[in-house]
């Protein structure tokens, strides 16, 4: 998964920065080279190695503070422009629905670069809060490709598209087994675009406090511990089929997890596939 780097990130140095600016912009720039999900759009590469050259780079070096990191602080640069993600298609022309602070030169690049790369496995843009007008969560593209990338802030942050991504990884062969109140048609989708499943992986037992569902052992008797998942929606069951799906999942040695209410399940096998990947 590709973060595609804001040339503001890049260029926001200026000669002539006092020495704790200076400072401050080239420890960010060891910051983000770490983060190994950063690359650099083709378009962005042309017009940071354009800005730079009005310094003398390469051929001179850049003015850095302190002096005694020069070689750490260059060898960030160099990492970072080394990782260039090239265009996959032509690039279109397209707007971003936040108001991107930098030079019109920059947004053409980091728009060109956003609908160029799309296939290349770029999830979000690595940029600082104060490039933007009111810093987004997630930036949507009009006309699409992309539809959306999300906003990093952070070097490091974990990406919402990380989160889904691990999730459905979980999920992969899992069955999910939910008993209590009657089937919602919407909630089931919510649970299958969170955990990636298939409608056939996810089964229902109805049960509601006026109509318990029976059986509840007998048919929960053939679970497999590695592969299925239940959950008991506590809002809508009687306890004493509450009490039976616990103790059916407990005898198989399955996850057992409660929720409210349905709409509740994707959030709480989301929660699941994180704690089990920590």
């Amino acid at each position: 998964m590709r973060l595609l780097i804001d040339p503001q990130v890049l260029t926001r140095l200026t000669i002539g920065s006092d020495s704790d600016r200076t400072a401050a912009y080239w420890m960010r720039l060891v910051d983000w080279a770490t983060d190994r999900r950063v690359g650099i759009g083709e378009a962005t590469y042309g017009y940071v190695y354009e800005t730079f050259a009005r310094f003398g780079y390469p051929e001179q070096n850049l003015e850095v503070q302190p002096p005694a990191l020069r070689n750490e602080f260059m060898r960030a640069l160099g990492t970072i422009l080394a990782r260039v993600v090239m265009h996959c298609q032509p690039a279109a022309q397209t707007s971003m629905d936040a108001v991107y602070l930098g030079h019109d030169q920059a947004s053409e690049s980091l728009r060109s670069d956003a609908s160029g790369t799309c296939g290349q496995d770029v999830a979000a843009i690595a940029s600082e809060s104060d490039h933007w007008e009111s810093a987004p969560a997630i930036i949507r593209f009009s006309p699409p490709p992309p539809e959306e990338l999300e906003l990093c802030t952070e070097p490091g942050q974990e990406l919402r598209a990380q989160v889904a991504e691990a999730c459905r990884e979980f999920y992969l062969g899992k069955r999910v087994h939910i008993v209590g109140g009657q089937r919602v048609e919407r909630d089931v989708l919510a649970t299958q675009t969170a955990t990636g499943l298939p409608a056939d992986s996810i089964t229902w037992i109805p049960s509601e406090k006026g109509k318990p569902a029976r059986d509840i052992s007998n048919r929960w008797s053939g679970l497999d511990p590695d592969r299925d998942v239940t959950v008991c929606v506590t809002g809508r069951i009687g306890h004493a089929q509450s009490a039976a799906a616990a103790a059916a999942a407990t005898r198989r040695g399955c996850v057992h997890l409660l929720v409210e209410t349905s709409r509740d399940l994707p959030d709480v096998l989301r929660k699941l596939a994180r704690q089990a990947g920590r």
